[in-house]
């Protein structure tokens, strides 16, 4: 998720990328992470504008998986 966001793999659409790969992920592992989008919009557009880390996406998924 952090990654994606922040290296810009793709021309357009990182943010959506990253955290559809971020499900398929956990999904893939038999982790169903819950979460409001709106709580994961904030993330992602925390974590593209500097003001959230690596921490921050980390802590995110430990407390909705």
């Amino acid at each position: 998720l952090y990654g994606l966001v922040k290296n810009h793999a793709f021309i357009d659409g990182n943010k959506r990328i990253a955290v559809h790969a971020a499900e398929v992920f956990l999904i893939i592992n038999e982790v169903n992470m819950d979460y409001f989008v709106d709580d994961m919009e904030k993330l992602v557009m925390g974590i593209a504008s500097d003001e959230l880390g690596f921490e921050d996406a980390l802590l995110f998924i430990r407390e909705h998986t």
